[in-house]
């Protein structure tokens, strides 16, 4: 359950800031980053995600209730059809965006990231399999 900080106006319902709906929605994507960070897959959400799931995740007479639901919708869903359909695998980044024009959540996997870690971990065994030759061929010459 999601509890909120509110303030009560004077002869209005109890409304939560925008600033606490934010909070929540943030709260509630690091749940999803973390779900996705345990399938070795990052997730880098923009703002503009954050801001539109703040929007549509809160109304005045239901509360946040909503954005669970909006954030399975939006992301966990998709983002499990990706996994399914191997377009996001482990080790993958994924950069989430809001686009306005298709009003959707877009993801985009980033390449250049991924194969700057692959090329990092390369580069490790390499220099490892290279300590570990001369070492040998140090041993061999005594």
């Amino acid at each position: 359950m999601i509890w909120l900080s509110v303030e009560r106006q004077k002869g209005k319902r109890w409304n939560a800031s925008r600033e606490n709906i934010r909070s929540i929605v943030q709260i509630q994507l690091e749940r999803v980053t973390r779900t996705a960070a345990t399938q070795d897959i990052t997730l880098k959400v923009q703002d503009s995600v954050i801001d539109h799931l703040a929007d549509v995740g809160y109304r005045p007479e239901f509360g946040a209730r909503q954005l669970k639901r909006q954030i399975r919708q939006e992301l966990e869903t998709p983002l499990a059809k990706e996994i399914l359909g191997d377009k996001v695998k482990p080790g993958d980044t994924v950069d989430l965006s809001y686009d306005k024009e298709t009003d959707k959540v877009t993801f985009a996997k980033l390449e250049v990231e991924a194969k700057q870690k692959k090329a990092r971990s390369s580069s490790k065994k390499s220099a490892a399999k290279s300590a570990g030759s001369t070492k040998e061929s140090a041993e061999s010459k005594s």
